[in-house]
């Protein structure tokens, strides 16, 4: 007994040092890459913090997209928000860092220091895309780093570079878990239940659906549908009780110390039915809505969602985004066809499987959903990294020089439609 749970802790102690490392960069090539990204970034975010009240203004929640960025940036701690359980940790840290940097350097020190933390977590989840393209899928530096900046110009992605949200969060933890899982699995040929049940907590934690991506690893692992039955629910049940702990807590809180027009947790979950979209436009908002726009972004204009009027992006009013968005499309249900019989792609499936449950099958959000980009968005380079390793194992290098091109083309693409509309709606808004 004693030398089985030595061996545990020992497993769990090498996770952990795994984790770390991977957050960090390793080697000149990796600092410079996350250098990059963390520099442009932050120059960015901080110009639109400092040249205007866009990110921190008080005329209501949600100025750009829909995101709640008001929300997460005023709130100080001791609110659960029962889709997001574990940000509350967040509000607290946040609330006690900025009350000591702003006397010291104004009210604008608390959405600068809110912006550097959002740059450092999209900058950190590229450079773990980076190192799963390199390690996972094997490919050269020089294609790893392609796709990472391919992933990097996303529009969904710059967005959230500055955005005081749950998503960055999910971005970063959502891509440490299948870089983890995925090179544990390739030294023990099974997929750790240690680091299952961690980024399951810390998926989860953050968005509560997520915690169902992780865990789906159990599904596709070696064993008997009874033992996979049983690890999944050895797994679920601890996040479940503790979830119900904290919501249990926060309705006592909320019944003995209530604010006048604060929502307990109960009336939070009634009002989620709210979300659900059923509208006539349903091909529409999978295409351009949930897969083009998080990507290839439309001009933004105002538009009234729900009772919030927000900038969001219009109808594509051209045949060239359709093209790119719908060739993009094709090539990633290309690899997962080639590639259906990697167990490691099947994860990232099972990743995704999870978003379509939510927002296709179920329309969560679907008219929204452009949001939604930092749950499932890593998918796109990672995928097309195993396109690139199904060409390579068949020697055929035509075909991989023909995807540089198209990523190439793509890249500059991607630069000047997002970066104009960054510039006018963002840096230099008229």
């Amino acid at each position: 007994m004693i030398k089985k749970t030595n061996i545990r802790w020992q497993q769990i102690k090498t996770l952990l040092r795994s984790v770390l490392q991977d957050l960090t960069p390793s080697n000149r090539t990796e600092w410079l890459l996350f250098s990059f990204f963390f520099i442009t970034y932050s120059i960015c975010g901080i110009f639109i913090s400092l040249s205007s009240d866009l990110l921190d203004n008080t005329d209501g929640v949600g100025s750009y997209l829909g995101y709640d960025n008001l929300y997460h940036l005023k709130t100080k701690g001791g609110n659960l928000d029962i889709s997001h359980p574990y940000l509350l940790l967040f509000y607290l840290a946040k609330h006690l860092i900025t009350s000591i940097l702003i006397p010291i350097f104004g009210t604008k020190a608390k959405i600068i220091f809110c912006t550097l933390l959002t740059d450092w977590l999209i900058s950190t989840a590229l450079l773990i895309l980076y190192k799963y393209l390199r390690r996972t899928t094997a490919l050269p530096v020089y294609r790893s780093m392609l796709l990472t900046l391919f992933c990097s110009l996303f529009f969904t992605i710059i967005i959230l570079s500055f955005t005081i949200e749950s998503y960055p969060f999910s971005f970063l933890f959502l891509s440490l878990s299948l870089l983890v899982l995925s090179v544990e699995y390739e030294k023990q040929k099974r997929f750790s239940f240690s680091g299952i049940l961690l980024f399951e907590f810390l998926c989860g934690g953050i968005t509560i659906t997520n915690a169902f991506k992780p865990l789906s690893a159990l599904l596709i692992d070696k064993g008997t549908m009874k033992e996979k039955i049983k690890r999944v629910t050895t797994a679920l049940i601890p996040f479940i009780l503790c979830v119900i702990i904290v919501f249990l807590l926060y309705s006592l809180k909320s019944g003995i110390s209530a604010k006048d027009g604060e929502q307990s947790p109960l009336q939070s979950i009634l009002n989620v039915p709210g979300y659900f979209a059923f509208d006539g436009h349903f091909a529409k908002e999978i295409l351009v809505d949930f897969w083009g726009t998080s990507i290839l972004s439309a001009p933004l204009t105002q538009q009234t969602i729900g009772n919030e009027t927000v900038l969001r992006p219009s109808a594509y009013t051209h045949a060239i985004p359709y093209i790119a968005i719908g060739s993009l499309l094709l090539l990633f249900i290309l690899s997962f066809i080639l590639n259906r019989k990697e167990i490691l792609v099947r994860l990232i499936f099972c990743y995704l499987l999870v978003d379509i449950v939510i927002h296709f099958i179920a329309r969560y959000g679907l008219n929204e959903a452009v949001i939604f980009g930092g749950h499932w968005l890593f998918t796109v380079p990672l995928i097309l990294g195993w396109l690139y390793n199904r060409f390579s194992e068949k020697n055929q290098h035509k075909l991989m020089y023909t995807l540089d091109i198209y990523l190439i083309t793509f890249i500059i693409l991607l630069l000047f439609n997002n970066g104009k509309i960054l510039l006018h709606s963002f840096l230099l808004p008229a």
